[in-house]
């Protein structure tokens, strides 16, 4: 049979193309027809969408096409009479096997399905179908998910979450889990962890359930789903390699918005690709959460970088500090219950860093080793209070306590704090704890060496570990970090007065947090920093809906308008002391 063979969509009437999926039993070929339609505001067409992965491209299978014409395709055919006959069109075996397992045996189905109804050898297209693919999904009566065929276990894992589902309320913006109602537990009750706590072969069934490849994502796949101001600039460029569309998101990022926000997701450990290490590798899933994200290190500051060539940044900040000693632990294998062990670990942790001399026999440093073992994810810095959070004075306390059973050598250790034992657990994932030259304390990746350097990159809200191995000409990024002390500005701006708190408040009519600046004294909190002084010539706050979340500045001489401070120049901070220096990244 010949290969099917696709009529050009017209872009200005806004066609696409929907394929009627015919009715069979699951083991028959697949049999489809395929037709132009237009998808407008005015006219919406009844189909379903599929969400899928695509699998394998070299391992595929011939569908069948039936040919139902329009008056176009009859013309088509007038000019080229071997298009007139049944035709083939091959799919990923994936996609094949998702399609016999929709099929229904008693009437059609109709469905956009990108691989079919989307010319995939015509690149222009390509590129201006996925930029209405927002549209598309938005435009279906359902969005069917295949994650692939039933496994031995799949269905175990399936019906424990949808139980779990069943019983939590999640509030995004606050990051908080509430009962779903009074029927149900508490879920950060004693008996709710108990309640549903997975066994080990439950965990090994939603393991292999989550690594399934529909879970993964490619860039163009999410940038299709992003509303177009936060684009970027960045349009669909199937002629591009990977790495090329990597490193182009990343420049066209630092173009539009000023800021080097998306170097937060670099890492050197289990990159796939050969690109530059301040291109994040999209490509894999991060080792890391984004629990550390938990500040604004630059304070707000907005980039000063360029790209003076392929695989080059050059970017302007300061190095804080080099990393002194690294201090491996290993909490991932604990249970969350395990008493015993939760204090031999922690217990064993304070022991080591007074015999290095890190902190003294009267644990003045626990405070500071607490706020970096939770990248400073403590209840008290955030508001309202996050009652998920552990509190700062009894995670200080358990520590202490941990420390006295092991050098004493007492019977029973003391009760996990289990909100900050969880905490600790879930930061430590692919990271170490590392004190800086001055005794400060931090997270980084595993990868970190002694000597490598903690530094702040205006744009980039964490810090980051970079490494020189050509001494100092260039740098590779390492990965993201938390430092204890650097986190809210402090490296540009100095100490917080004592009276204020970096806290992230949060709007229940924005479902968002923003961080904001507490003052003590009043309980009030306000969104610009106390530490800054009067704005630069010509410069203004504007007002705009969020005024009361966070500050929108405005140049009455140029017209900008931007969340990143003017008062954080390079010449402005030079003027306060900070040493900045140009950082040629590779």
């Amino acid at each position: 049979m010949a290969p099917y063979q696709y009529t050009p969509l017209k872009k200005e009437a806004k066609e696409i193309r929907l394929l009627t999926l015919l009715p069979d039993i699951l083991e028959t070929p697949i049999h489809i027809t395929i037709k132009t339609v237009v998808l407008s505001d005015k006219k919406v067409p009844k189909f379903e969408a599929l969400s899928y992965a695509w699998g394998d491209p070299a391992d595929r299978l011939d569908i069948f096409v039936k040919l139902k014409p329009s008056k176009r395709d009859i013309l088509q055919w007038i000019k080229n009479p071997k298009r007139a006959g049944p035709t083939t069109l091959p799919v990923t075996r994936n996609l094949a096997e998702a399609l016999k397992h929709l099929r229904l045996e008693d009437r059609p189905r109709v469905f956009w399905i990108d691989a079919i109804c989307v010319n995939q050898q015509d690149p222009e297209e390509r590129s201006n179908q996925v930029l209405r693919m927002p549209e598309i999904y938005s435009s279906a009566r359902v969005v069917v998910a295949w994650l692939g065929r039933e496994s031995a276990d799949s269905s175990v894992a399936m019906r424990y979450l949808q139980d779990l589902g069943s019983k939590i309320i999640v509030d995004w913006g606050l990051h908080t889990f509430t009962a779903a109602s009074e029927n149900h537990l508490d879920p950060f009750s004693e008996e709710f962890i108990d309640e549903v706590e997975p066994t080990r072969q439950l965990w090994l069934s939603l393991r292999n359930l989550l690594s399934r490849a529909w879970f993964e994502r490619l860039v163009y796949a999410l940038l299709s789903l992003v509303p177009e101001v936060e684009r970027f600039g960045i349009r669909p460029d199937y002629t591009k390699s990977v790495p090329e569309v990597f490193e182009n998101l990343v420049l066209q990022r630092l173009e539009c918005f000023s800021d080097l926000a998306l170097l937060r997701y670099c890492a050197t450990k289990d990159r796939t690709m050969d690109m530059p290490t301040w291109v994040p590798d999209w490509s894999v899933g991060s080792e890391f959460n984004n629990v550390l994200e938990s500040g604004r290190a630059d304070g707000s500051a907005r980039a000063y970088a360029r790209s003076p060539s392929k695989g080059t940044l050059i970017a302007t900040g300061l190095c804080v500090t080099v990393i002194d000693q690294i201090q491996d632990y290993q909490v991932m294998e604990i249970p969350r219950d395990f008493d015993y062990e939760w204090a031999k670990l922690f217990g064993g942790l304070i022991s080591a860093l007074i015999d290095r001399g890190i902190i003294n026999s009267s644990l003045d440093g626990l405070p500071t080793l607490c706020r970096a073992l939770c990248a400073n994810s403590f209840s008290n810095t955030g508001v309202p209070l996050n009652q998920n959070l552990p509190v700062l004075e009894k995670a200080v306390e358990y520590l202490m306590d941990c420390y006295e059973w092991s050098v004493q050598g007492l019977t029973e250790p003391p009760e996990p704090y289990k909100h900050f034992t969880d905490s600790v657990h879930w930061r430590k994932k692919g990271r170490v704890l590392f004190t800086a030259a001055e005794g400060r304390f931090g997270l980084a990746p595993e990868a970190v060496r002694k000597g490598d350097k903690i530094c702040v990159i205006l744009g980039c809200p964490s810090p980051l570990v970079l490494r020189s191995e050509d001494g100092g000409i260039t740098y590779i990024v390492i990965g993201v970090c938390y430092l204890d002390g650097i986190m809210s500005g402090e490296a540009l701006l100095g100490e917080l007065p004592k009276s204020w708190t970096f806290v992230l408040k949060y709007f229940p009519m924005y479902r968002a947090g923003y961080f904001s600046y507490l003052d003590n004294d009043t309980g009030e909190t306000h969104v610009e920093d106390p530490r800054r002084g009067p704005l630069p010539a010509h410069w203004r706050i504007g007002s705009h809906e969020r005024d009361d979340a966070f500050s929108l500045y405005v140049n009455d001489e140029t017209g900008e308008e931007t969340d990143l401070d003017p008062r954080l120049k390079p010449d402005a901070l030079k003027a306060r002391g900070v040493e900045l220096q140009e950082f040629v990244l590779v």
